[in-house]
């Protein structure tokens, strides 16, 4: 891995390190799990193309992933500070899977991004029904209707279900659809 790191600094698009991680990845034992996981999860911090391969680690049945709830939570913060919806996406994806508590400076600080995709996992997860009503609400239907970028919406999700579907792990076409409908009837 630390030579993919070196070789990657002339290919800086990470498509060295996700090579990397994909020849080694299931190749990661109960013994190693946690030191590979904790070297992808910094990785992560930079190349946001690597948080999929951490579900393989996670998915482990002696992996602990509440250990990890306050890097998680860092990780979907300060990628909602810098819009990156893949790096809010799969960490609240992990989230949502394992039962990991999301903490609520996350939560606003997604709303504020107003990454649709980000927000409609949260939407999800149940417990944040309030927050993300509200937002709708207060955000949305009191503003200016003509500002939000529905296309653009439908575009994100669109691809977003498609790559899941495909990948059988998120099926956020659905959260979108719901959103609209929540959306439209408040409009109305």
């Amino acid at each position: 891995m630390d030579f993919s790191v070196g070789i990657n600094k002339t290919a800086a698009d990470g498509a060295v390190l996700k090579f990397a991680v994909g020849m080694i990845i299931h190749g990661v034992d109960k013994y190693s799990s946690h030191a590979v996981f904790e070297y992808l999860l910094n990785l992560s911090w930079h190349f946001q193309t690597l948080l999929p391969y951490l579900d393989v680690i996670m998915s482990k049945p002696d992996f602990d992933c509440l250990k990890y709830e306050r890097q998680l939570n860092s990780i979907i913060f300060e990628n909602s500070r810098q819009n990156r919806s893949d790096g809010m996406a799969w960490p609240l994806y992990f989230i949502k899977k394992y039962n990991i508590p999301l903490h609520e400076k996350t939560i606003d600080s997604v709303i504020g991004s107003l990454d649709c995709v980000a927000i409609c996992i949260i939407y999800s997860i149940k417990n944040h029904d309030e927050k993300i009503l509200n937002f709708i609400s207060d955000k949305i239907v009191k503003s200016n209707l003509k500002k939000i970028d529905i296309g653009f919406c439908y575009t994100k999700f669109f691809e977003m279900g498609k790559f899941a579907i495909h990948t059988k792990k998120i099926i956020v076409l659905a959260f979108y659809w719901k959103m609209k409908l929540i959306l439209c009837r408040m409009v109305m």
